[in-house]
């Protein structure tokens, strides 16, 4: 196909996947949830029509008790320019036996994946389960990215404006998330995240949660 430069591509497979629903159901625990069969069989196709390449890696990971922690780099490269959008996650895996880092793997696979082309999946952990208590998911599929409640995290202040339709503002935002992973130094930081700010009042939830959570690990990193 003609060479539309990478984040033209990712912006054309986010307007081809729609929401996907939830396609499994863990009876231990009694919910339902998105497999990760499901999110790769939705984007396989579109990856590929559109000459996209993901790579994962792991790149450091420790297990204290039953619990595995992992870092990992992932990558989607544009391969007819050989473009490389480059980020860092962190994900979590509980286990009593060997597959708490499968489980840590898969968990940061799927939130990458859903979060980088915004794939609503009806999962919201500020959701009351009715209980009065937070719907949280059940443990060992999902990442997290380990904050000091003690060091001062930066944040995005979203002014209260309707968001702009899903398919608006993606450029700008893929770009600005490849400029944040790709700085540094701490004036480079704290210039693109100027510029995510203004930014911050046009994008969606999904969007601003992408961004925070980038900007947290990124915050912890250059204000040490």
């Amino acid at each position: 196909m003609k060479d539309l430069g990478l984040y033209k591509k990712m912006n054309t497979i986010m307007k081809s996947v729609g929401y996907l629903q939830k396609d499994k159901r863990n009876t231990f625990h009694g919910y339902d949830y998105l497999s990760e069969e499901a999110i790769k069989k939705s984007l396989h196709k579109e990856l590929t029509e559109n000459g996209v390449l993901f790579n994962l890696q792991v790149v450091d990971h420790k297990r204290e008790g039953t619990m595995t922690t992992i870092t990992v780099q992932y990558k989607f490269i544009d391969i007819d320019s050989g473009e490389e959008l480059v980020g860092m996650f962190y994900g979590d895996g509980e286990d009593k036996g060997d597959k708490g880092l499968y489980k840590a793997i898969t968990g940061a696979l799927k939130y990458i994946l859903t979060s980088s082309f915004l794939i609503p999946t009806g999962d919201d952990p500020e959701k009351d389960n009715g209980r009065g208590t937070k719907e949280t998911t059940a443990p060992g599929i999902t990442p997290t990215i380990d904050i000091s409640p003690k060091e001062e995290v930066p944040t995005i202040q979203v002014e209260k404006e309707e968001p702009l339709p899903l398919t608006e503002n993606k450029d700008v935002f893929v770009e600005l998330l490849s400029e944040l992973n790709a700085v540094k130094t701490k004036e480079a930081f704290k210039r693109v995240k100027e510029s995510m700010d203004k930014l911050s009042k046009k994008l969606d939830p999904e969007q601003i949660k992408t961004a925070i959570g980038i900007i947290a690990t990124l915050g912890k990193k250059f204000n040490k």
